[in-house]
């Protein structure tokens, strides 16, 4: 139950930011959708911070959704 709470937390702070750079939540959009979307928006500033961030996470095993969320980062820094 609390890598499922973990989630629901994790996916609530993620539909709360992209709100906050204008991106709509839809039900039509998981959770990397909207992170994809999210990182197009953001500054290299806030990018970097993030990636430090996942890093952390990665290496203190948190889970793999995180790795994921950082290879999206990563790709998207690339194109």
């Amino acid at each position: 139950m609390k890598g499922k709470a973990l989630m629901d937390e994790l996916e609530d702070l993620l539909k709360k930011t992209c709100s906050d750079y204008g991106i709509a939540p839809t039900p039509s959009k998981d959770f990397m959708q909207l992170w994809e979307e999210l990182i197009e928006k953001m500054d290299p500033g806030t990018k970097r911070l993030l990636q430090l961030r996942l890093e952390e996470d990665i290496a203190e095993k948190r889970g793999i959704v995180f790795q994921q969320m950082l290879d999206i980062l990563q790709r998207e820094e690339i194109a």
